[in-house]
């Protein structure tokens, strides 16, 4: 068995799910979107984790679980939208300036650091709490305070890959000047 082909698969799985979680959520399935959601989830997670227990991480297997971590996140938005038009829009401002800091930070990563991948707690929590919420808004209802929580969450994460390019631009000083 090739590990590193099965961890890739679990990766690569991710994007049929958000896919099917489209087609549920245009139906109006919340149960099937939920349900495709948490499996996109569950590949997430179990990539992550067979990669480093069978020790065949590499950067381009991280940036690819971070480019279909990016699809299914905005695919969540997406999804909440479907079944939630109006707090959605609301508060259209708040989502639209964490989305576009969000593609900035991973355009800024891949162009200073050469990655867009950022995998440490801040980031996995932030994720974690994205996905709990947007899976949770559209099983069940909205919350004004979960939104509040998610964008203290998003703003962390924001944080923190920004102190990565920083570093990563640092080093890179130290190089030219040394």
């Amino acid at each position: 068995m090739d590990r590193r082909a099965v961890v890739t698969g679990l990766t690569l799985a991710r994007f049929p799910f958000v896919a099917l979680g489209y087609w549920a959520a245009l139906k109006g399935q919340a149960l099937s979107t939920v349900t495709f959601g948490l499996a996109a989830i569950a590949t997430d997670i179990a990539d992550g984790r067979l990669a480093r227990r069978w020790e065949v991480t590499s950067d381009r297997g991280s940036q690819l679980d971070s480019a279909a971590d990016f699809v299914f996140y905005a695919s969540l938005l997406a999804w909440v939208y479907l079944f939630h038009p109006g707090p959605v829009m609301e508060h259209a401002l708040l989502f639209t300036t964490f989305f576009t800091l969000y593609v900035v930070m991973l355009i800024s990563g891949y162009f200073f650091k050469r990655s867009i991948a950022v995998h440490n707690r801040v980031s996995r929590t932030a994720g974690t709490v994205g996905a709990g919420f947007g899976l949770y808004f559209i099983a069940f209802a909205y919350h004004e305070w979960m939104l509040f929580t998610l964008a203290l969450f998003a703003t962390a994460d924001i944080a923190q890959r920004l102190h990565s390019i920083v570093q990563a631009l640092a080093v890179k000083r130290r190089g030219l000047e040394g």
